[in-house]
């Protein structure tokens, strides 16, 4: 009974203690819910999407985001869901998030502590107004419109698919993307990339852009070809009156000067046959002869024997002069005396050409000659015109001027006889490739330790038959060379095989070159006359010619200029030519074969007073000295690839490293390309076109990527130098 007591007694104190007892006592013991963990966050453009683990227990949630101002969380919202999505947001910008969980009990909410803090940057915007600003053959520079808050960008290049597309990070906006292929078309586009946290955000693409890849032109270094004597011109027969004109250094200088004109570096001096006195030759085209007189005994072949030549060195004055203000001009001028005909006082009809003889008839396509051509050169005086060459160069190398050959036969396929009625242009002289034979044993003979070299025949074309036998009745070239081949004398003397750029297309060159290659490389190339004949189909301008009259009948126009240095460029290309000559360097007719001209019909040859008449320059002038006046003596030619169709380049070193590069445009638009040689650093460049002549258009530092424009209808060379 007593233990009954007690224990009610305890039961009672302690009802009497709990309703004794604070309310919030009690609340103390309820527990908060645990902060949310795993807390994520994923953008796009202007939305974040916070995401975190539920929490147990938990009512909901609070999202706060760092406010940078005040450096305090602001709420931003309360959800009962485990993700949040702001939206509205500044593209490109970064945000921090947290998040507290919460609970409520009798009324009262009771909030976790906060999350870990997550980062997250919204998209960054995309790319607009993406250019391709330049190209090369393997790189493309490209710009666009900055976007805010980008920390780089990534471009893509494809010439097929995206998969496969090239990456480039730039920067800033703009980015250039390099090792493309040349003459390619790429799609490039680009996206921004804003970084936060080392985690990259990137926007959406831009709109794609097309481009294409500039052309280029590889220089091989390691590929050698010829080596270059130079560029020349001869002096037939302007030189016979030029030389005499009181502003004869006016016309001269644009020829033979490096700094007023093209600087050629080879005078073709005509060696004439007397036909000065003779009125049955045309008078713009006739020479006197040095030789005053032969003393000996002539038989009624014509032949000497015992004979003394005896010279006036001060004939041909004007030509002489000519020559000497060239020597002035040029640096170690390379003289090349060439005759067309042997001289009149030791030929056998006592003229510089020959007698009259019918030529022949066409039937079915084919020429047959009424008679056989005949020489005006007996071979009884082979001897004597030996020695009157030989005296000739001897004179002149006494004089002073570096002669270097000596041309006895010029174009020996043609009859070279006068008309009916005893009429004839010109000085000329017909051989038969035996005739030509034994006349060059003789001269490999005199011209033996000599400082200069004679020269076989000038062939008057490459070809073994003459595209148009209209002008030709015998091969070309072949049918006369071969049987020079079979004797010793020859075969250890002669070095080089000259010949003439007329009649021959680029086939032609190329049929001819191979020909050479198997059976006679030992032999090079010399190019000695060239000029747009207006019944020479391979000009490039035949059409273009008839419709020409008086003065533009010369040919003075772009036109002809770069149809003549795509002629240079073939024979330089094709050919492997050592040097390369035009015909008459100054003209005073109506007629597209000079290079520079007086305006002679204004007064008249035959009434001319001796006062000096004034200078006209042709583009030919000046496309020819895109060669000739970069190129120089020495030069060695190397190859060049081009992925252009539209331009014809060459390429030489000359002996001081510098690298001449000269293209030819002959089409009716623009092009651009790009050089790949190594070793240089400087590039200067010279145009002639419709409205340039020979012009310094561009000095610039160079790298592969330099992009030099060679416009329509035009010849541009560029020099690389150290």
């Amino acid at each position: 009974m007593k233990k009954s007591v007690k224990l009610l007694c305890f039961v009672l104190a302690l009802v009497m203690l709990v309703n004794a007892t604070p309310f919030s006592v009690f609340a103390a013991k309820v527990k908060a819910p645990a902060k949310p963990v795993s807390v994520t966050a994923a953008s796009t453009l202007n939305t974040v999407t916070v995401k975190w683990k539920k929490v147990s227990g938990a009512k909901g949630y609070v999202l706060y985001q760092y406010n940078t101002a005040n450096k305090k969380y602001v709420k931003k919202a309360t959800t009962a869901k485990t993700s949040y999505k702001l939206t509205k947001l500044k593209a490109g910008t970064t945000y921090v998030y947290c998040v507290k969980s919460y609970k409520a009990v009798k009324k009262k909410t009771y909030y976790s502590a906060y999350s870990g803090k997550v980062t997250v940057s919204t998209l960054p915007a995309k790319v607009t107004g993406l250019k391709v600003g330049s190209t090369s053959y393997s790189n493309a520079k490209l710009s666009w419109t900055k976007v805010a808050g980008a920390t780089s960008y990534t471009v893509q290049c494809t010439s097929t698919d995206w998969k496969n597309a090239k990456k480039v990070t730039a920067k800033t906006n703009s980015a250039v993307v390099s090792s493309l292929s040349s003459k390619s078309t790429y799609t490039v586009r680009v996206y921004a990339v804003r970084t936060v946290n080392k985690k990259n955000y990137t926007s959406a693409v831009s709109s794609a852009v097309k481009f294409t890849t500039t052309d280029v032109t590889t220089v091989d270094l390691t590929k050698k070809h010829q080596t270059i004597n130079g560029f020349g011109a001869s002096g037939a027969w302007w030189a016979q009156k030029v030389g005499g004109w009181e502003n004869a250094d006016d016309f001269i200088k644009l020829l033979y000067s490096k700094d007023e004109g093209i600087g050629l570096n080879i005078y073709r001096y005509n060696l004439g046959a007397g036909t000065d006195t003779d009125n049955a030759v045309d008078r713009g085209k006739s020479a006197e002869t040095f030789i005053e007189s032969i003393e000996g005994t002539q038989g009624e072949d014509s032949v000497w024997s015992d004979y003394t030549i005896n010279y006036d060195w001060t004939n041909d004055k004007n030509a002489q002069n000519s020559l000497a203000i060239a020597n002035k001009y040029a640096d170690d001028l390379r003289v090349v005396l060439f005759a067309n005909s042997p001289p009149k006082q030791i030929t056998v009809n006592g003229k510089g050409y020959c007698s009259y003889h019918e030529d022949g008839y066409w039937e079915n396509d084919v020429f047959y000659k009424k008679d056989s051509y005949n020489s005006n050169l007996a071979s009884g005086n082979y001897n004597i015109y030996a020695k009157y060459l030989t005296d000739c160069a001897d004179h002149f190398v006494d004089e002073g001027y570096n002669v270097v050959d000596v041309s006895p036969i010029n174009e020996p396929q043609y009859s070279w006889s006068c008309d009916v009625n005893g009429n004839m242009s010109q000085e000329g002289c017909f051989y038969t490739p035996s005739e030509v034979k034994s006349l060059a044993s003789k001269l490999a003979t005199a011209g033996a330790g000599k400082p200069y070299k004679f020269s076989v025949f000038e062939s008057c074309g490459v070809s073994g038959t003459l595209w148009n036998p209209d002008l030709m009745f015998e091969d070309c070239f072949r049918t006369y060379f071969e049987p020079m081949t079979t004797n010793n004398t020859i075969k250890r003397y002669y070095d080089t095989i000259t010949v003439h750029s007329y009649w021959n297309n680029k086939e032609d060159k190329a049929e001819f070159k191979a020909y050479m290659n198997g059976k006679y490389p030992q032999f090079n190339i010399a190019c000695t006359e060239y000029c747009q004949m207006t019944n020479d189909g391979n000009t490039g301008v035949w059409d273009y010619q008839q419709t020409l009259s008086g003065f533009d009948f010369n040919g003075m126009g772009i036109q002809h200029g770069v149809q003549l240095a795509r002629t240079v460029l073939e024979d330089l290309t094709v050919l492997d030519a050592t040097e390369w000559n035009w015909w008459t360097a100054v003209s005073g007719g109506y007629y597209p074969d000079g290079l520079v001209y007086y305006d002679a019909p204004a007064v008249g040859d035959s009434v001319w007073d001796g006062t000096a008449k004034d200078v006209f320059t042709s583009k030919r002038l000046w496309c020819l000295g895109n060669f000739s006046r970069f190129i120089r003596e020495g030069a060695v030619r190397v190859e060049t690839g081009d992925t252009c169709s539209d331009l014809l380049s060459c390429a030489f070193v000359n002996k001081d490293g510098s690298l001449v590069v000269v293209y030819v445009n002959t089409t009716d638009k623009d092009a651009n390309t790009c050089i790949n040689a190594d070793g240089y650093s400087t590039a200067n460049c010279y145009l002639t076109s419709e409205c340039c002549d020979l012009e310094h258009t561009v000095t610039t530092k160079y790298d592969k990527n330099q992009l030099f424009n060679v416009p329509s209808q035009s010849v541009v060379s560029v020099i690389l130098t150290n």
